[in-house]
């Protein structure tokens, strides 16, 4: 049996699950945007990010929701998002 190892996820096949479905567990939304899984888990319990139940039971976050908010939260900020693609 084949494990799901989220180390052996490259960040393109994460983009390619968001863009297709838009919703990643927050550990694998924190690999997308390049912070920690504990940085994800904070916002959540912050009421930054919210996050919902799959079907299957896990904890889900809407990708295109969570960006729309990190990027409102880092104009407030002040701060600037690189959101050009890395190539």
């Amino acid at each position: 049996m084949d494990r799901y190892v989220l180390s052996d996820i490259s960040i393109e096949e994460l983009q390619e699950q968001a863009d297709e479905v838009d919703f990643l567990t927050p550990r694998e939304f924190a690999k997308l945007v390049h912070v920690l899984p504990q940085q994800v888990y904070a916002w959540i319990r912050r009421g930054v990010l919210v996050a919902e139940r799959c079907q299957c039971g896990r904890t889900v976050i809407c990708v295109s929701r969570a960006q729309a908010s990190l990027q409102a939260r880092a104009r407030i900020r002040g701060e600037i998002l690189d959101t050009r693609p890395d190539i």
